[in-house]
């Protein structure tokens, strides 16, 4: 574990190093509290073992500046009297611990000792809150966005330029092309055929795959996808007028020739697109809602997919939009 000791005596800066090094912990000594302030404005230690009486700067200076960063750190306070309400006071701070001067190591040792057990849980219990943030708002089998996790993307997508505010460079290029965001629906062709000529684990497959291939696709980080529902998908990509296109036509392109394999089981498939594509400079001008920007696009995106596929599937069909297709939806 990665600790700071900040203590202006040096005997119980050469103390408390020398156990916690034995112990295999990495230990980095301040005798100066403003040199330790400095230091943690750009590192982040796992504990820091912290004197209350320094000159200058006392530890409950350091503790607010320590508690100012937005990752946790635990903090062992030192101190040589037995003051009962300088006690209080550290841990009403914020220190989660307390020493009382002169101790004995192995005391030392063992409370420290424990902070990295309530850290380690701390740690599980954040990592079992991301994963399950991600299962909120992931779909099970893709591993794709949910729906409602892609409405609420495309809703901010319009709470971010519907303003006068945005950077020129966010709506041109270098070349001075329109940056925009293209909103695409896919379905996959006779994906009936899937099912009915394999087993249900087969079509699970294809589906998975299907996801993996519109992932790896996404041109760059502003773009997403989601599972739409069944064997539909929902895409949002970034970019100017001819890259959104081009990357339509392409992803068509890599599914139309991908062969999906599984053991004995094997197809190939098509997709059929539908792409709504807006200017940022015409976000910013929309005279609508969030919600009925994130109506619109999917109502246009939707239309386009049942164009490409009224023209014989393995289609993309585009629509370049503009306040009048937003009114008309309103």
């Amino acid at each position: 574990m990665a600790i700071f000791i900040i203590d202006d005596d040096p005997h119980i800066l050469n103390l408390v190093s020398g156990c916690l090094e034995w112990q295999g912990h990495d230990v980095l000594s301040f005798s100066s509290p403003i040199k330790a302030i400095k230091t943690l404005k750009t590192t982040s230690p796992e504990l820091v073992i912290l004197d209350i009486d320094m000159p200058k700067i006392n530890g409950f200076k350091v503790l607010e500046e320590l508690r100012q960063k937005r990752k946790y750190i635990p903090v062992i306070f030192l101190t040589g009297r037995s003051d009962r309400l300088e006690v209080i006071e550290g841990l009403d701070k914020g220190a989660d611990d307390y020493l009382v001067k002169p101790f004995d190591a192995r005391e030392l040792m063992a409370r420290v000792a424990a902070q990295w057990r309530i850290k380690s849980m701390r740690n599980d219990l954040e990592e079992a809150n991301k994963f399950l943030k991600k299962l909120a708002i992931t779909d099970a089998l893709t591993q794709l966005f949910i729906m409602e996790q892609a409405y609420k993307k495309t809703e901010n997508i319009f709470k971010k330029y519907n303003n006068k505010k945005t950077p020129a460079a966010e709506l041109l290029t270098k070349q001075g092309e329109a940056l925009g965001y293209g909103f695409c629906m896919l379905d996959l062709d006779h994906f009936k055929l899937v099912n009915d000529g394999n087993s249900h684990l087969f079509g699970s497959f294809v589906l998975s795959e299907f996801a993996k291939l519109l992932k790896k696709s996404l041109p760059n980080t502003k773009s997403f996808a989601a599972r739409y529902g069944g064997d539909e998908f929902f895409s949002v990509i970034y970019g100017t007028k001819k890259e959104v296109h081009r990357w339509a036509e392409d992803f068509r392109k890599t599914i139309a020739s991908y062969i999906f394999l599984q053991d004995t089981s094997k197809i190939q498939l098509s997709t059929s697109m539908g792409l709504s594509f807006v200017d940022i400079k015409k976000i910013q001008k929309l005279k609508s809602t969030k919600a009925q920007f994130s109506k619109a696009v999917l109502y246009f995106s939707d239309e386009a997919l049942y164009k490409s596929k009224k023209k014989g599937r393995n289609k993309l069909t585009t629509k370049y939009l503009s306040q009048i297709h937003f009114s008309s939806v309103i």
